[in-house]
């Protein structure tokens, strides 16, 4: 399995580190933003200005050559940390350039001809400026063409939780998006993080639909294309195998969250019975089976199958042992030999096809 989160991550790093950068045309706009950050109120004139300086950088990183792009994505970065930054600075010009910012972002992201870079430039810029103005931004980047950019924009309303979770319009809005993001995500890097966004503190009621829908629709997706086991789910598994969590949940929303979890036990363990598979993908496996296990054992209770115990005693080598105990979780469809989870309440079907 590829490397996906040292390759994202060496991306990320090389095309926004700090280092030396390319020269370009000086803004036009900044000697304008000059005079308006030091005001106690922005005016919407002013708003416009800061929209100006906004659009300037991205189109000239847009409309730098390939070969040059990197080093100007570097120069970009540094030129709105330099502003957001200065010393100079009102608390109201930050917000409103934040604001502008999030604004020219969203549209940028959005569009259809995105480039990677000026994508991934935007969003590291918003995430940088840690301030609740960017959640729209970061929510329309939600629906870039580009994964890392999308990765970005769900570790940016991360950041941005606490203060998404004091506004109640915001907050729905913030866990619909991700919702529908997490739907459609087909990158494990991105969906992995829009699970961990999704972990808002003391919101579980509002957030846990969201969960079992996106765990429905990857559920339905590895069944039709089995393929190398990303991981991505374990960050969702990490927020919902606290006890207390689940034993809050209603009847219904259990009964949904033990059929999900049978898919995913069956699957994983069919998958670590396979040979040869690669270091971190055991790894990504193993830590599927024991979340998933321990909260089945959590919302049925004991008497199922003990994949913990092989994985404990034997690790990758009790690859075929995990595959049985996880049959008497979910029962065998060939021998027609019930497990725990066949019998009522939860009544899933042998085998968890």
């Amino acid at each position: 399995m590829v490397g996906w989160r040292v390759v994202i991550a060496g991306v990320v790093a090389l095309a926004l580190s700090a280092g030396s950068v390319t020269a370009q045309t000086e803004n036009p706009h900044g000697p304008v933003v000059d005079t308006i950050r030091p005001l106690q109120t922005i005016s919407a004139s002013d708003q416009a200005r800061i929209v100006d300086w906004v659009r300037f950088e991205v189109e000239a990183l847009q409309n730098t050559a390939s070969d040059s792009k990197i080093e100007a994505a570097k120069r970009f970065g540094k030129a709105f940390l330099s502003q957001f930054e200065s010393p100079q600075n009102t608390q109201a010009f930050r917000g409103q350039f934040a604001t502008q910012a999030a604004i020219v972002a969203a549209e940028a992201l959005v569009n259809p001809q995105a480039d990677q870079v000026v994508s991934g430039a935007l969003a590291r810029v918003m995430l940088d400026m840690n301030r609740p103005e960017t959640v729209p931004g970061f929510v329309a980047g939600l629906k870039c063409k580009w994964e890392w950019a999308r990765y970005l924009c769900a570790r940016g309303l991360a950041a941005q939780q606490g203060a998404i979770a004091t506004d109640k319009d915001k907050l729905e809005q913030v866990v619909r998006a991700l919702r529908e993001a997490g739907e459609t995500e087909t990158g494990p890097v991105a969906l992995e993080q829009v699970y961990r966004t999704l972990a808002i503190p003391n919101q579980q009621a509002l957030v846990i639909d969201a969960y079992l829908s996106i765990l429905d629709r990857r559920l339905a997706a590895k069944k039709t294309k089995p393929e190398a086991w990303d991981g991505a789910e374990n960050a969702a598994f990490e927020y919902l195998r606290v006890p207390a969590l689940l034993n809050g949940l209603s009847a219904p929303q259990k009964s949904q969250l033990v059929i999900r979890l049978a898919g995913f036990l069956r699957l994983a363990a069919e998958r670590y019975a396979a040979p040869n598979l690669s270091f971190t993908e055991i790894d990504d496996l193993e830590r599927s089976l024991d979340a998933t296990e321990e909260m089945l054992e959590t919302l049925a209770g004991a008497g199922g199958g003990n994949i913990r115990k092989v994985l404990e005693n034997q690790g990758y080598a009790g690859n075929k042992e995990v595959l049985a105990e996880a049959k008497r979780w979910i029962g065998d469809k060939e021998s027609t030999t019930p497990g725990l989870l066949n019998a009522a309440p939860w009544s899933i079907p042998q085998g968890a096809p």
